[in-house]
């Protein structure tokens, strides 16, 4: 299931490549293991190394009607439609398959979000994950990847 680590060096080349740099929690978990394979008795999606990650568009996933709405109480549907932010690019973390996908969200499309949603006691900056699977309703929301880990 875990794979040797990745490297330093792999992933300061991947954040080059993606231009960003990685969430820590992110980070920390490559440096344990590049990747991961696919975990059935948990229905944990298999995890790609550092040298697989890419951005993708929701459009192109055929999920750009899908909200940011972080797992909050949301608005309205009328003003759903009009305020909150759909995905853009996603940073795909989890293995090529087509029922579900796991994600990283970049903190400005967060921030768009939450300027949107702000709810008392709730804390919205950052990265965030994302698990879409196609027989749930909702989106998973997480705020790191450690969090995520700790749900399965």
């Amino acid at each position: 299931l875990r794979k040797d680590p990745a490297s330093q060096s792999d992933i300061e080349a991947a954040e080059e490549r993606l231009k960003i740099t990685l969430p820590a929690s992110y980070t920390e978990f490559l440096l344990l293991s590049n990747g991961m394979d696919f975990i059935p008795s948990i229905n944990m999606p298999g995890l790609r190394s550092v040298k697989e990650l890419k951005w993708e568009s929701a459009e192109d996933l055929g999920l750009d009607e899908l909200f940011v709405n972080l797992g909050l109480a949301t608005p309205s549907l009328e003003d759903l439609a009009t305020e909150v932010p759909k995905f853009g690019r996603v940073l795909m973390i989890s293995q090529e398959v087509d029922d579900e996908y796991l994600w990283l969200l970049e903190p400005s499309q967060v921030e768009n979000a939450w300027n949107v949603l702000r709810q008392d006691g709730v804390n919205a900056s950052g990265w965030r994950v994302a698990l879409w699977r196609n027989w749930q309703v909702n989106i998973g929301w997480y705020e790191d990847f450690r969090d995520y880990l700790a749900s399965v």
